[in-house]
């Protein structure tokens, strides 16, 4: 198993394994750089958080594609 099919595969279960750490470390990067380039606006309800991510997934799709 590559690195990279470790950390898409991992679930937490293994925490034993080698690279447990790097896939944790990668998540916290991840997670951080997600909050300062993508900030949730406050007190949403799951819906709204729903919607919101959805509608920016989608926007950057159609920027991406628009830039083609």
């Amino acid at each position: 198993m590559t690195p990279h099919d470790f950390i898409a595969k991992w679930d937490g279960a293994d925490e034993t394994h080698p690279l447990a750490g790097l896939a944790v470390m990668l998540g916290n990067l991840v997670s951080a750089w997600e909050h300062t380039h993508y900030p949730m606006p406050p007190e949403m309800s799951g819906v709204e958080v729903l919607r919101f991510r959805c509608t920016d997934w989608l926007v950057c799709r159609l920027a991406q594609a628009a830039a083609r």
